[in-house]
């Protein structure tokens, strides 16, 4: 792309350059700055002004220095001025965390959605988001922007949530609708960035652990849903209609048990929670949370079925895994979800059936981990998307500016 010739672009990208680097190196100096970007010091001097102006950047007290001369001012992310918003909406709740634009979560808000509409969700995700905004009004705060994590495919083009066989809601305008509520109450111009949860767990993944993403990464989240996030170049890859990643249907064993879309041996019919649930024949009608209450004190209580469930779904995961790794060839799988906060342990049988499986290929397994993930990992994940979004060369371009 050249970028000679039109100077509020060619600034717009420093600015952007000057803000990438300085979330890569907290601390670093505008003579670091002038090395890695290229650019003459009196240029970061005017730039970095005018970010520290806006409330990007802060300076750091310069430590004391046992040699002759000036050490070098540390520039850091201000920690106070702007805030970062991250939600994850699902049918049990709505989760939203505040956090500094170095990720550091200093507010939380949880609302129940059970029962709950898509519509009306959107609505609890709204009077949150406003509830937040009068807060930091007084404080002297300002939110630049908002990533929402929902609970299946997102058309990349709209921000419409496509669908999601957990909560059972359909093309459902998350961004179109959040930002038409938030302009209701005040808040113009607000950027609303909407992916997948997988998606964000996995961006919150690499950004906690600061991975180089030179080499494909996998992420497979294993819960009420089975869900797969590819992240290539440090990019994640969502395909032209958002769809990359969903895996529910696609077929695990020709003669497997029965799915809810009409066929057999679906991924979604055999590594899921319900999955299991149905073969220790649990009723059906639990709520997700019940489910893996109960599923939890039975792989606890080492019940034989309950044990039998738990490697049958470990060498399935190994076989999926192993697909997967036809299709991308990752250096790296990383696995996590509700199944392995059942206090069983999946690896064994996973890794043990992906060994026999490379075996016959003559290649070595890509190495797999388990992933922490929590309650609050896809809406810290949701916000460092939208952190991104505002660093990308794409966020210089004119019509984002």
């Amino acid at each position: 792309m050249l970028i000679t010739g039109n100077q509020q672009l060619i600034k717009n990208v420093n600015r952007m350059a000057i803000l990438r680097e300085v979330r890569k190196r907290p601390g670093v100096s505008r003579t670091d700055l002038a090395e890695a970007t290229g650019l003459t010091r009196a240029a970061i001097g005017r730039l970095v002004e005018g970010l520290t102006e806006e409330g990007w950047l802060a300076e750091e007290p310069r430590l004391a220095s046992t040699t002759l001369g000036r050490r070098p001012t540390p520039l850091v992310f201000d920690a106070f001025r702007l805030v970062l918003l991250g939600a994850h909406i699902n049918g049990e709740r709505s989760r939203v965390v505040a956090s500094t634009l170095a990720g550091e979560v200093f507010e939380l808000s949880v609302l129940s959605t059970e029962g709950l509409a898509g519509e009306a969700v959107l609505d609890t995700l709204a009077r949150q988001i406003s509830d937040m905004q009068a807060r930091f009004q007084i404080a002297g705060r300002r939110i630049c922007g908002i990533g929402v994590a929902v609970p299946g495919p997102v058309d990349p083009l709209t921000g419409d949530l496509r669908f999601s066989e957990s909560t059972g809601w359909s093309c459902l305008p998350v961004r179109a609708g959040l930002l038409a509520r938030l302009a209701a109450q005040g808040m113009q111009d607000v950027p609303v960035i909407v992916d997948r949860a997988a998606n964000c767990i996995a961006l919150q993944h690499a950004e906690i652990n600061r991975l180089e993403l030179s080499e494909a990464l996998l992420y497979v989240h294993v819960g009420q849903n089975v869900a797969v996030s590819a992240m290539l170049h440090d990019r994640l890859m969502r395909g032209r209609h958002g769809l990359a990643g969903y895996v529910a249907h696609q077929t695990l064993q020709l003669e497997g048990p029965a799915c809810s879309c009409g066929r057999a041996g679906c991924v979604q019919a055999m590594l899921t929670l319900e999955a299991m649930g149905r073969q220790l024949e649990l009723p059906r009608n639990l709520s997700p949370a019940a489910l893996q209450s109960e599923l939890r004190s039975a792989v606890q209580a080492a019940e034989p079925r309950a044990l039998a469930a738990l490697q049958s779904l470990s060498r399935h995961l190994g076989a999926f895994i192993y697909n997967l790794c036809q299709t991308y060839d990752p250096g790296r799988v990383f696995v996590g979800g509700a199944a392995f906060q059942l206090g069983g342990d999946l690896m064994p049988g996973l890794r043990a059936r992906l060994d026999e499986l490379y075996a016959d290929s003559g290649l070595n397994p890509p190495q797999v981990q388990v992933m922490r993930v929590d309650v609050q990992t896809a809406a810290q994940g949701a916000a460092a998307a939208v952190l991104r979004a505002l660093l990308s060369l794409e966020a210089a371009l004119p019509e984002h500016v």
